[in-house]
């Protein structure tokens, strides 16, 4: 099965790019200032922490967290945050000398956080609070398919336990708001929103020596929302080109498939910036 292809049904590599600049004008450049309160308060919260990025980096965060509350809160109902420690210890230790013997025991356990036991969990809520936030970050740390993301999760999940429960409240209903805002636009112009379980892994690297470094990442749409958070945090500024199908045999291929990648988009970033 090959999870996502470019140029399906006749379709050309470019029409992804233009209609991906489209909703960039739609959605980023118009609505990053319907959050401007919120980046804003944030920006006042991590200014000692952290260097300050663009208001639209923070944007793109926001509009992450709704689309994560949209996808996966339904599996947090029945997860049990006490056996944090049994997903931790078999995560961490999977690249040990027991590593098919864990991943065995991973498969079996893994299973019930992607499972939906509740029927009335398929109903999704109108709001959420900042309990529903923690758990849905404990969820997502269990299952080592969002590390990069977690890191900025549990760093937005500080921020707002300093806010009063109304400030939470709208938040998260901009968020979520947005995010039911592109799955209409999908419909509209033809094109589907997935989350896919994706990781990847950087070298560690001094972060002082990255800072004027721009980076291009050929990977597949599994390992770019990881990749880009790794690669920020690593102080890189990242662009990407998405391979034009999904071709190795570690995302639900059973037998490797060489891909591709558009090379006048690679082309493109590398002589323009």
């Amino acid at each position: 099965m090959i999870t996502y292809n470019l140029n399906i049904d006749g379709q050309n590599y470019e029409d992804y790019y233009s209609t991906l600049k489209r909703l960039k004008k739609m959605i980023i450049d118009k609505d990053c200032n319907k959050s401007k309160k919120y980046i804003d308060d944030f920006k006042i919260y991590i200014k000692n922490f952290e260097e300050l990025k663009d208001d639209k980096y923070y944007f793109i965060e926001i509009i992450l967290i709704g689309v994560l509350f949209y996808e996966y809160i339904d599996y947090t109902l029945n997860f049990k945050p006490y056996l944090s420690f049994v997903y931790n210890f078999l995560n961490k230790n999977r690249n040990s000398k027991f590593k098919s013997q864990i991943d065995i025991i991973r498969g079996k356990v893994n299973t019930s956080l992607y499972t939906i036991k509740n029927s009335k969990s398929n109903s999704k809520a109108t709001s959420y609070n900042i309990d529903d936030f923690c758990k849905l970050i404990k969820w997502l740390d269990a299952t080592y398919d969002f590390k990069d993301e977690v890191i900025r999760l549990k760093i937005w999940y500080k921020f707002l336990k300093t806010k009063s429960t109304n400030y939470i409240s709208f938040f998260f209903d901009f968020a979520l708001n947005h995010v039911k805002y592109m799955k209409k636009l999908g419909k509209k112009y033809n094109f589907k929103v997935y989350i896919i379980e994706h990781e990847t892994t950087l070298s560690s690297l001094d972060i002082n020596e990255n800072k004027n470094i721009g980076i291009i990442g050929i990977a597949c749409i599994p390992n770019l929302i990881s990749g880009g958070f790794n690669a920020l945090r690593l102080g890189f500024i990242p662009q990407c080109v998405v391979l034009d199908y999904c071709g190795c045999s570690n995302h639900w291929l059973y037998k490797k498939h060489m891909t591709k990648i558009n090379e006048n988009r690679l082309l493109y970033i590398i002589l323009n910036n």
